[in-house]
């Protein structure tokens, strides 16, 4: 089983089990103290939730790109990509919270179409020809796929203490395991593939919460987000279209999108 296989099965299995706690949400309920459930905020409560995002970035360079596009793709916009996952969240107190995220992102870049040549600057050293830098036609449209798992954990401060509305930033620390690969369009066939992970700060995290009350003192919370900024890694693929070829992208890549706009939905238990 490969690594992006192994990313969306933990996230499954994150979620089945975080459902069975929000549709079992009321009978806990029934067995906290009757102080708890009549309080009118959240602070000193948890907080189980999803989220999900939209992602947007541009390309540092592809081994080949498609022809008409930018050399290597260098520039050039990745389709947009999607992220879901879990957030749970642990509120201090009206200011302060402890968050942890668990999810995965998706996204690609076209690289080649089908039954047309794909262009790298790279090739040409690969076959020692100096006037050819194409390879194909492939049978298939070819995309560089990067899907990551991510973790993420951190603090969130409250900017207004407000019941309904509250703005917010966040700080922390993520882990990302990551799959770049070169494949076709149904993911079927594999031209190469990279596999790593990846430690990065998170700092540029803000939104503003939003307190929905549905009676019987049960509310949940919806949360407008913004993230920004994405860690970078090298790549080096071997073998990549051809046995002994190597493609090095010195630049590095984004693992996620620089600008990735989301929701969260919390339910308190």
């Amino acid at each position: 089983m490969n690594l992006r296989n192994i990313m969306r099965n933990l996230l499954i299995v994150s979620f089945l089990i975080v459902s069975l706690f929000i549709l079992n949400q009321n009978t806990i309920a029934d067995n906290v103290d009757s102080v708890n459930n009549t309080k009118n905020n959240i602070e000193n409560s948890i907080l189980f939730g999803f989220f999900g995002f939209i992602q947007y970035g541009e390309s540092r360079g592809t081994a080949i790109a498609p022809e008409n596009m930018p050399e290597d793709n260098k520039g050039a916009s990745y389709e947009m990509g999607y992220g879901a996952g879990l957030n749970v969240q642990y509120r201090i107190n009206e200011q302060w919270g402890i968050f942890l995220d668990t999810g995965y992102s998706d996204r690609r870049i076209l690289c080649a179409k089908k039954d047309e040549f794909g262009f790298g600057s790279w090739i040409s050293d690969m076959t020692g020809n100096t006037l050819n830098n194409s390879y194909g036609p492939f049978d298939d449209d070819v995309y560089f796929y990067i899907d990551s798992f991510i973790i993420k954990t951190g603090v969130k401060y409250f900017i207004l203490t407000d019941d309904n509305i509250k703005p917010w930033f966040a700080i922390g620390v993520a882990f990302y395991p990551w799959n770049a690969s070169y494949m076709n369009s149904n993911r079927q066939k594999v031209y190469g593939n990279q596999s790593g992970w990846a430690i990065d700060l998170s700092f540029l995290n803000i939104g503003i919460d939003m307190n929905i009350d549905l009676g019987d003192k049960e509310k949940i919370i919806v949360s407008l987000f913004a993230d920004l900024g994405s860690p970078s890694v090298k790549l080096k693929f071997e073998n990549l279209f051809q046995d002994g070829w190597t493609y090095t992208n010195d630049a590095g890549e984004d693992l996620v999108g620089i600008y990735k706009f989301g929701i969260i939905m919390l339910f308190g238990l």
